[in-house]
């Protein structure tokens, strides 16, 4: 038996809608043959829609494992919610039959029951499950294919009702013979490396890097930072043996020298052909000076330079660390031709690992639940509680230590865990970030929770720069693979971890270059040098050699969340309440809302701004959209975020669908209109600005209108820019 609160899909406060209810499932053969009664007559008043079982065959069924039940657990009786009969032979099942209660019908119950048969089937193996449906049932066929269930073949039914059946088969995701064999022989797709192949990015070192560690200079704080990095393993520094005999040439007293002795004890680049190296020292050298027209061009220093840099390169390391400015100047055609990468010092000490701040721990309250910071103890019990593989428990069941970033997230029904999250981030200059979330399949609000965990731990893990993230997905988990391929996560197989490499910032033609560059040290994935036209099509270029085709619309959901914007792109600023803004993006302080304030939409990824009829023109989408916080409710008088605008509807009030109402977070959507109907705008990929960008400011570049941001105002590709640059570039200078 697993106890487990449940939650309703529906908006919390409105009177027309129940409140949340909270059920357990049931598997236990002696608990459902003490409500056997209600089964049957369940059974039987859903007969004409299901067929026919004996009393004997549901008896059988249940001593057999074969039902399962949802129970009501706030009733003062047992009262059984809905069941769920299963047969077939393995590996193949079948739904024989699903009933809901009257009282319990258009809360979830039957998609949750789904839901935890189908983690049950893909635990053990099973490959699919087949659900028969007669084709004059248009409600049951529209509930298989909301779950999931492909209509293969219609077959006639019995003649007494002269009407077809409709089969229908769901695919679990298992791994098979075939998918076992492709995924060994072509590899995993992109940029992504084995977790268990990671080590430390190697770098090597310039002479005057290492005199700024060994004497008092301008850099010194740098090149400390950088050894300390070194010394904590989160990266590797080697020298040339050119930069060896160079200091030695040039110390006065060999063996009382400390500079000298010091490097002498640095580890080198392995050993490489002479003929190779003096190559393509003589190719570095023509290349880097000569042709630059330098005027150190055939000294002894720049012939010295070209040797540290041809060893480095032959010797295929992440990159070479200088702060000679001829050297950084062709750092694009060293790449390109030699295939050897060139770093500043700062731009370095840009990529080394940030120590992660202590944050104190918020919870985060919804109706009725809470997600908050979670310990060990209890993320263990859940992950062991629910059988995960014991390789993924021992992964994530790990104390934090100074070499990983670590991030436990629970959400909390009552006294029971009904979702947990765990991210893994290596303190390195290349990480692969590894999560894991879980929840539990019987909960009705298994997607909300696995959209909101998903969301949290991704942004956590993205937070400071670019970064490549895998997110394990136990068998069972159908609700968080929804939510991963809705956000363009992929993966190789069923039982391999969704990958996808994620920016977390928007980019503008004036980041654009520090955004490509960011992206091939930290991820691998090579972007083209300038920012492309807005619908011309370019490559993207992965690590391993794989490349893909796309533009800058699709790059956004490739990296997202992100939001690039191009000179003429045209967006929309919108005006927003304080309690809309703490509730919708997640700002201020959420202990400070009371707790009937808080709603499912601030959990949801994907959310929805609504608002007058007449501003249908300015919300388009694809646009990005801007939220200005207005003065007059008590706010910033600020834009305190933005995200890009997906769906724009016009709907009458009274006929908003629950799913759109559970993306809202305003209580009275008829206040927002004189008219009969709303305009609802759902908009994703929100970024929440480090640095608010104040009106005042907004009026100095030319991006206030003289509505004041009043009603939804238009705003430029080159407005846009100028924003992003006050409210987030500015904050990462």
């Amino acid at each position: 038996m697993r106890d487990i609160d449940q939650s309703i899909n529906y908006h919390r406060r409105s009177n027309s809608l129940p409140a949340r209810s909270t059920f357990r499932l049931e598997t236990d053969r002696t608990k459902l043959l003490s409500c056997f009664e209600q089964i049957r007559q369940l059974a039987d008043a859903e007969k004409d829609g299901l067929g026919f079982i004996p009393k004997q065959g549901l008896c059988d069924a249940i001593n057999r494992n074969k039902i399962m039940a949802l129970i009501d657990t706030k009733a003062r009786e047992l009262i059984v919610a809905g069941y769920i009969f299963h047969s077939g032979v393995y590996p193949n099942a079948k739904i024989q039959q699903i009933a809901t209660a009257p009282a319990y019908r258009r809360k979830g119950v039957a998609s949750a029951l789904v839901r935890s048969l189908v983690s049950d089937l893909e635990a053990a193996g099973y490959l699919s499950i087949r659900a028969d449906v007669a084709s004059d049932l248009p409600e049951a066929l529209a509930f298989y294919g909301k779950n999931e269930f492909l209509p293969i073949t219609t077959r006639a039914g019995g003649r007494s009702r002269n009407r077809s059946i409709v089969q229908h088969i769901r695919e679990l995701e298992v791994d098979t013979l075939f998918t076992r064999v492709e995924q060994s022989s072509l590899g995993v797709e992109g940029s992504h490396r084995s977790r268990r192949s990671w080590e430390a990015q190697l770098f090597a070192l310039d002479l005057n890097v290492y005199f700024d560690l060994a004497r008092e200079r301008k850099f010194s704080r740098e090149a400390r930072q950088l050894f300390s990095s070194a010394l904590a393993h989160e990266v590797r520094v080697v020298v040339a043996d050119e930069f060896v005999r160079e200091l030695t040439r040039t110390s006065k007293d060999k063996a009382n020298d400390p500079i000298l002795q010091f490097a002498l004890r640095l580890p080198r680049l392995p050993t490489v052909s002479t003929n190779e190296l003096e190559t393509l020292q003589s190719q570095i050298h023509d290349h880097v000076f000569v042709l630059s027209g330098s005027p150190d061009a055939g000294t002894s220093q720049a012939k010295s330079d070209a040797g540290h840099l041809a060893h480095a390169a032959l010797s295929r390391v992440s990159a070479f660390v200088t702060r000679d400015e001829t050297i950084l100047n062709a750092r694009s055609s060293l790449i390109h031709r030699f295939g050897i990468d060139v770093l500043s010092t700062q731009e370095m000490i840009s990529l080394l690992p940030a120590e992660r701040r202590p944050e104190p721990s918020v919870s985060k309250q919804g109706g009725g639940f809470v997600c908050e910071d979670a310990e060990l103890i209890e993320v263990s019990r859940h992950l062991n509680d629910h059988n995960l593989p014991r390789g993924m428990i021992d992964e994530f069941t790990v104390h934090e230590t100074p070499n990983i970033n670590l991030s436990r997230k629970v959400i909390r029904q009552g006294t029971e865990i009904a979702a947990c999250g765990v991210m893994i981030e290596p303190r390195s200059t290349q990480p692969i970030c590894r999560v894991l979330v879980h929840v539990r399949p019987e909960t009705l609000d298994a997607e909300l929770f696995a959209d909101h965990l998903v969301n949290v731990l991704v942004r956590d893990a993205s937070s400071r720069a670019a970064t490549s993230i895998e997110v394990e997905c136990a068998p069972g988990q159908a609700s968080l693979s929804a939510v991963l391929r809705s956000r363009y996560f992929s993966r190789a197989s069923a039982t391999s971890a969704y990958q996808k490499v994620v920016l977390g910032r928007p980019v503008t033609s004036l980041n654009w270059g520090s955004v490509v560059q960011e992206m091939r040290r930290r991820t691998r994935v090579i972007l083209p040098s300038n920012m492309p036209p807005e619908e011309s099509m370019f490559d993207i270029g992965y690590g391993d050699g794989r490349s893909m085709a796309t533009n800058l619309r699709g790059l956004e959901d490739i990296l997202g969340p992100t939001m690039m914007i191009w000179p003429n792109r045209q967006g929309v600023v919108v005006p927003i309440t304080r309690l809309f803004s703490e509730r919708l993006l997640g700002g201020g302080d959420q202990r400070s809302l009371p707790l009937e304030d808080d709603m499912d939409a601030s959990f949801l990824s994907r959310r929805s701004y609504v608002n007058a009829p007449h501003t249908a023109s300015r919300m388009r989408p694809q646009a990005p959209i801007f939220f200005y916080e207005s003065k007059t409710t008590g706010g910033r008088g600020a834009i305190v975020a933005c995200a890009m605008i997906t769906d724009v509807r016009l709907m009458y009030k009274q006929d908003i669908p629950s799913d759109a109402r559970r993306r809202v977070v305003v209580e009275d959507i008829g206040s927002l209109s004189s008219t009969d109907n709303v305009l609802v705008t759902t908009f994703d990929n929100l970024l929440t600005f480090p640095n608010p960008v104040r009106f005042e400011a907004l009026r100095s570049m030319g991006a206030a209108s003289g509505a004041n941001y009043v009603t939804a105002t238009e705003v430029s590709g080159v407005n846009m820019t100028r924003i992003i640059k006050q409210g987030w570039l500015h904050e990462q200078n």
